[in-house]
């Protein structure tokens, strides 16, 4: 571990029980990180084909709760199989086209957020003036890939779809976010997990690197 270079400054190291010479993995914490988005993270980082328990190095089990994740050496223990999720990613990539589905999409969007729901930073001019300088309508799956949404029936899960713009275009499927939010959205250098209520954030956010 000491002479790989991209893990010297990682807070967290990952390995599997019973193969502490292994490091699967690592990452940087933000000091709001629970343990809660960690297990989310390990359980879509990795396929393992059984139930799965995080232990300290200690061997404690680490509990799926919102206490804050300690900076240390954590064990994946399962009598399951392990290994890296190789899904592929699906590349965000923006809409150029103009008219109607582009800007009633954003229109919808800004009005209910009227923030960054990531950074919680606030658009003093938008609300009043329509001018959201700095901020970007998100859409969560990616409007480029709507022949996806499409045939994977993820439209199933929108209870408010827009009038004619199509359910790929719903409020549902849009986040408000800083530019510089949004670019890190759309790499996939930061995420959110849906089932974790948390405060605005920084934009160091915690990535976790497979080895």
């Amino acid at each position: 571990m000491a002479n790989n270079p991209r893990s010297f400054w990682h807070t967290i190291h990952i390995y599997r029980v019973g193969a502490p010479e292994t490091l699967l993995a690592g990452l940087c914490a933000t000091p709001d990180m629970t343990n809660l988005t960690f297990h989310a993270m390990i359980g879509i980082t990795f396929v393992i084909d059984h139930s799965f328990t995080l232990r300290y190095e200690s061997g404690l089990i680490v509990p799926r709760d919102n206490n804050v994740l300690k900076n240390g050496n954590y064990f994946i223990d399962t009598i399951g199989s392990l290994a890296i999720n190789d899904e592929a990613l699906v590349a965000t990539l923006r809409p150029v086209a103009a008219g109607r589905r582009i800007t009633e999409f954003p229109r919808t969007v800004r009005m209910r957020d009227r923030r960054c729901v990531i950074t919680g930073e606030v658009s003093e001019t938008g609300p009043a003036s329509g001018l959201w300088h700095g901020f970007q309508a998100a859409h969560i799956f990616p409007l480029a890939h709507e022949r996806l949404w499409e045939d994977e029936a993820y439209w199933h899960w929108i209870t408010l779809p827009p009038r004619t713009d199509g359910t790929i275009n719903s409020v549902q499927n849009g986040l408000l976010l800083t530019n510089t939010a949004h670019d890190l959205f759309d790499s996939y250098t930061i995420s959110i997990n849906p089932d974790v209520n948390i405060s605005p954030v920084s934009l160091h956010l915690p990535l976790l690197i497979v080895l």
